[in-house]
């Protein structure tokens, strides 16, 4: 990580490049926005557009915090590398983007209603047959069976919940915090088994809406079942010599004129039609994307070091690289600047091979 703690403990010197690949040509304002995320048309709360609906940035965030805290208590460690944290958010954001296209259908469908900002689906009276009803959920069932009977006991999940509550309400501290700890862990299961019964009931209608007719069952049944038995004799090319065996201009002949239809062409395939356009970016395109450079520059100077890996993997064509380099291995147009320059600094932005280049300390 970029923290200024891991700098002192690794007692070397960091510079983060990023490089904004930029083809020889500028493209246009509107591709710039959908590229660097600014500009009006986009909200700045939201972290990305699905289907046309809103991902909220802080929501994001909290998902991403969340596994992280789930990946240090199963991994127990109390500090992850930013490939760690980089590869969690890369797993909420896929969680995410097929929730919500899974939530648009169920909407579509009437398997959900959108009560605000959220998803609603599942009753109270399902929720509770789920956990303590006569249908519980299996990871119910797997973290609440009686050991002795290897039965699932209903009474362990009411019991679990009044002391929850209990921890919650009590004024010792170190029951607060297991309180604390417990509901979390358990919204986090009660949100898990929602979900995933509205995905059963919605891949339940997909089963049912397929209809196989009995013509295309029995094929693929043959297909899938038919065997036979072949015997077959081959003669090896080899077991002939070669000066055994010259072919005359009369044997080509021959050949060329049983096969020569085989390859007919109706209609010609080499006729090519091509245009080609020099684009070339006018005096506003350039001034547009300069604009767009110092607002990307003005963000990456106010985050906070731990969100640096994230940010540049938002726009750099490679993933962060946390290597340490010595004078010499940099850039020429910042290698001295970057040495000579407090921990913090922004330098550039600059131009180099075609693209935009902004490095922090």
């Amino acid at each position: 990580m970029a923290a200024i703690g891991k700098i002192r403990e690794h007692g070397g010197f960091l510079t983060v490049i990023i490089g904004i690949a930029l083809a020889s040509f500028v493209i246009g304002p509107k591709a710039l926005d959908l590229i660097f995320k600014t500009g009006p048309e986009f909200d700045r709360t939201a972290i990305a557009i699905v289907n046309g609906e809103k991902v909220d940035i802080d929501y994001f965030n909290q998902k991403v915090e969340e596994q992280v805290d789930n990946y240090k208590q199963q991994q127990n460690k109390a500090n992850l590398t930013s490939e760690e944290r980089y590869t969690i958010t890369m797993q909420v954001w896929d969680i995410l983007k097929k929730e919500t296209l899974l939530h648009q259908q169920e909407l579509e469908l009437g398997l959900v209603r959108k009560d605000e900002n959220n998803y609603v689906g599942i009753s109270r009276a399902e929720y509770t047959d789920m956990i303590v009803g006569k249908n519980p959920h299996s990871l119910i069932v797997q973290n609440f069976t009686d050991q002795q009977t290897g039965q699932f006991n209903p009474q362990y999940v009411k019991q679990f919940l009044t002391n929850v509550q209990q921890g919650l309400n009590s004024e010792n501290p170190k029951d607060r915090e297991q309180a604390l700890t417990s509901d979390k862990q358990w919204k986090n299961l009660a949100a898990y088994i929602k979900e995933d019964r509205l995905t059963q009931k919605y891949n339940n209608l997909i089963k049912k809406a397929y209809y196989v007719p009995t013509a295309l069952a029995e094929q693929e049944y043959k297909d899938r079942n038919t065997t036979v038995k072949v015997q077959y004799t081959a003669v090896r090319y080899n077991t002939i010599k070669d000066e055994d065996a010259v072919p005359t201009d009369a044997n080509y002949q021959e050949y060329y004129e049983e096969h020569k239809n085989e390859f007919e062409q109706k209609e010609e395939t080499r006729k090519i039609d091509y245009v080609v356009w020099n684009v070339q970016p006018s005096q506003k395109d350039i001034q547009n994307l300069q604009d767009e450079i110092n607002d990307i520059k003005n963000e990456f100077t106010s985050i906070d070091d731990e969100n640096v890996p994230v940010y540049v993997n938002g726009f750099r064509d490679s993933k962060y690289d946390s290597t340490w380099r010595k004078k010499g291995d940099l850039s020429a147009f910042i290698d001295s600047a970057a040495f000579a320059s407090e921990i913090g600094s922004v330098l550039g932005p600059w131009t180099e091979d075609n693209a935009y280049h902004i490095a922090r300390i």
